[in-house]
């Protein structure tokens, strides 16, 4: 059985789409299961064993969707599950043939792309969203998914409080997003890694704020490493110059190092972002400062040892992603977390 996965989306989403991978490979032994990704991200899915061929797409790039479609053309595809909502990936869906269902989230436009389609549940958290395709398809999936998405303390977290634990939240192991491929079996480093950078700025903690939680953090003797991507390097050499004992690694690591520096390390401090996704599949417990967005939006670390930090304001959410400038001019959801409330998180954490 051949089955095609489509997730352009960003690199937490994509991870969050593990869930999935691994109930495909459950629920239908022995198939060979094709990502569609952006490109760069996929690799690691393939080393960990949850998907057999890759097609990097490159967002820009209008040949890299036709070269994918032209090619899967030419395979026999059995299903395909569509968890991202663009027209673009749904007009991908629609122009690769496939002799099974096609599936994904409905819309009022691609009622003609899918055979098989829900509407979005918004109330669930993403693992559990992209999981909800497969139960259109699979009725051993369907029970055992609605026997958890149906529990109150699977829902999207209302909770406007300062700091909110997950630790009591329960994710049954075929639910979780674990790698097994790259968890340390060695007992963890005394790292603590702190990724400060978003797509969005709207979505980052102030500098301050981290260099203040680095600083007591390396007095602790704690080794502090500052992770993320190449266009992140500025943002974490501009705090490690304040605190020079730290280790800036943003631009150095490809993304099965980060997975690997992660899962050695025992906590992650990071905003709402890529970042705590792939600490949470890691198993590393994860602090994030939530500021734009909320948790009633779906994106919550998908790890039963995090915590979320923000502040109640009504104001938030201003977006799903968060914007480049604050709508207010304030940016007062990131200015007014305080450290100390990160650095108790982080402790009840460690």
């Amino acid at each position: 059985m051949h089955i095609v996965v489509i997730q352009t989306a960003f690199l937490g989403d994509l991870f969050l789409s593990i869930p999935l991978l691994r109930n495909l490979k459950i629920h239908y032994p022995g198939c060979k299961i094709t990502l569609i990704a952006r490109q760069g991200l996929g690799s690691v899915f393939q080393l960990a064993g949850l998907v057999d061929q890759i097609f990097d797409i490159q967002k820009s790039n209008s040949s890299s969707y036709r070269s994918a479609i032209e090619v899967l053309r030419g395979q026999s595809t059995d299903l395909l599950i569509c968890p991202h909502k663009s027209i673009r990936s749904g007009l991908m869906a629609w122009k690769i043939k496939a002799s099974g269902d096609k599936v994904g989230f409905s819309q009022w436009w691609n009622f003609l792309v899918f055979s098989k389609a829900t509407a979005y549940p918004s109330h669930l958290p993403d693992a559990l969203r992209q999981m909800s395709l497969l139960a259109l398809v699979n009725e051993d999936f369907r029970l055992k998914f609605e026997s958890l998405a149906y529990r109150e303390d699977m829902k999207n977290s209302l909770e406007k409080g300062e700091s909110v634990d997950f630790r009591a939240v329960e994710i049954p192991e075929w639910a979780q997003m674990r790698l097994e491929t790259f968890v340390s079996k060695k007992p963890r480093e005394k790292n603590i890694i702190v990724a400060p950078g978003s797509v969005w700025k709207t979505k980052r903690w102030t500098e301050s704020g981290f260099t203040e939680v680095i600083r007591r953090f390396l007095s602790e003797n704690y080794n502090v490493i500052l992770m993320g991507s190449q266009v992140e390097h500025a943002l974490c050499e501009s705090i490690r110059k304040k605190v020079p004992q730290a280790l800036n690694l943003s631009g150095q690591t490809c993304l099965e190092d980060s997975l690997k520096l992660l899962a050695k390390s025992q906590l992650l401090i990071s905003n709402d972002s890529g970042a705590m996704h792939l600490a949470s599949s890691v198993d590393t417990p994860v602090v994030s400062v939530f500021g734009p967005t909320t948790l009633d939006i779906g994106y919550r670390p998908w790890n039963p040892k995090s915590i979320v930090i923000q502040k109640d304001l009504s104001c938030r959410p201003c977006g799903k992603h968060g914007h480049k400038e604050c709508p207010l001019g304030t940016h007062e959801c990131m200015k007014s977390i305080e450290p100390e409330q990160v650095v108790e998180a982080a402790q009840q954490l460690l």
